[in-house]
């Protein structure tokens, strides 16, 4: 249930009431009960920010102690809710207390990648769930930060591909410029990757990657967590479907491809890559928005993702499509203005119609073309601007093909 249903938010106000009426003290297992009940829910209505502040106050004056199993469902719960809001910021505080007081020193995978997952709303900018942070880092036990796979000791826990999916995905709000402290978690994630039982499959990679996708390759452990997953996953023989693949590009949309990591994990996906749909090819194109065609291995994953842009079924949206060129408009120069042709032939042809473009989607592109046009007016040769190679005319034409398919369709905001 969604707290913007209205008899959801009367519900509510009803149990709000009930529950700072209660005498009754909190035990561990209401806490993480209550708590995993509002994972639907999000701060931006009063009623569920009294609830939480209201177990705040009771969970801070009671003297319970977590269980994993309530810890691991109490931040769960959390999935939802971001930390713009005193209430929530409160909540936070103390359950980084309760952590801090468990009986147990390391808790298994499961219980803290469950846990971990359910911060994937929050930014770490504030005090409070840094706290958070800092007390799972302590329950996760020392490791080697010179850990590389083949040569790693084992550790007492060893996390399953589907753990290290969950764990890293929760991290997809967190950036190390406005979180310097999610680092030290991001390099013992790198470490239960390299050690962890198995191969990484397709899925888990979409899900552990997706959650690097506010960092840069500034900082060492998020290019050890890229090696870690690019090592694991080349373990499996998984193929990535439409979304997975989707997902594991979208994580590296902050990255560029000057890093060995990155161009290594490009060079593995190339031959990963299976039936896309148009979403997904416009997603992937636009998350190579930093990354260049000078390097060889993106003009590897340009070669393997032509043939799977021309395959797909459907009409690509003027969402997708806006999504695809803004994404590639550091892969090219002069050779756009082909591109540019169809987009005018497009445009003219669209304002025929009754259901014509969105403003959305036509800012969109237009914003590609005062990005590009200025690059056609000044000499080539650019830096990752590069129409030389066979796989960005190659991705060009089909993507213009695509596009002039595309004048019979119906636009919306959405794509």
């Amino acid at each position: 249930m969604t707290s913007e249903n209205a008899i959801v938010i009367e519900m509510l106000r009803a149990l709000v009431l009930k529950v700072a009426k209660s005498p009754d003290v909190l035990t561990s297992q209401c806490v993480g009960s209550a708590l995993m009940g509002v994972r639907r829910m999000n701060t931006l209505t009063t009623e569920v920010k009294t609830l939480l502040a209201i177990l705040a106050l009771k969970i801070n004056d009671s003297t319970l102690v977590l269980d994993p199993i309530s810890f691991s469902m109490a931040l769960n719960g959390l999935r939802s809710m971001d930390e713009s809001s005193v209430e929530m910021r409160a909540l936070l505080g103390t359950l980084g207390d309760k952590i801090n007081s468990m009986r147990e020193t390391l808790l298994t995978p499961n219980v803290l990648s469950n846990a971990l997952s359910g911060f994937r709303k929050l930014s770490g900018e504030n005090p409070e769930s840094r706290l958070v942070l800092h007390a799972i880092l302590n329950k996760m036990g020392a490791a080697e930060s010179t850990t590389v796979l083949g040569t790693a000791k084992p550790i007492p826990m060893q996390f399953n591909s589907i753990e290290i999916g969950r764990a890293l995905y929760g991290l997809q709000s967190m950036s190390a410029e406005t979180c310097p402290d999610v680092l030290p978690m991001l390099k013992r994630l790198a470490v239960s990757v390299y050690t962890s039982k198995g191969p990484l499959y397709a899925r888990d990679a979409g899900l552990a990657l997706y959650g690097l996708k506010s960092h840069s390759e500034d900082y060492p452990d998020v290019k050890q967590v890229i090696a870690a997953i690019t090592a694991r996953l080349s373990l499996s023989v998984d193929i990535m479907n439409a979304k997975s693949v989707s997902m594991a590009m979208m994580g590296l949309q902050g990255l560029t491809s000057d890093s060995k990591e990155v161009c290594e994990l490009l060079s593995l996906l190339s031959s990963r890559i299976g039936d896309l749909d148009s979403q997904a090819c416009g997603n992937i194109l636009y998350s190579m928005k930093k990354m260049n065609s000078q390097k060889s291995e993106v003009r590897g994953f340009l070669k393997a993702l032509v043939p799977k842009i021309e395959a797909c079924e459907g009409v690509m949206s003027s969402q997708e499509l806006a999504n695809a060129f803004y994404g590639e408009r550091g892969q090219c120069d002069r050779v756009l203005l082909f591109t540019l042709r169809g987009f005018a032939y497009f445009l003219l042809a669209s304002t025929k119609r009754t259901n014509f473009f969105s403003l959305p989607s036509f800012a969109h592109m237009w914003k590609f073309y005062l990005l590009c046009l200025p690059r056609f007016l000044r000499p080539s040769g650019l830096q990752g601007m590069d129409s030389t190679h066979a796989e960005t005319r190659n991705l060009l034409r089909v993507l213009t093909q695509k596009l002039l398919e595309s004048k019979d369709s119906t636009f919306t905001s959405q794509g």
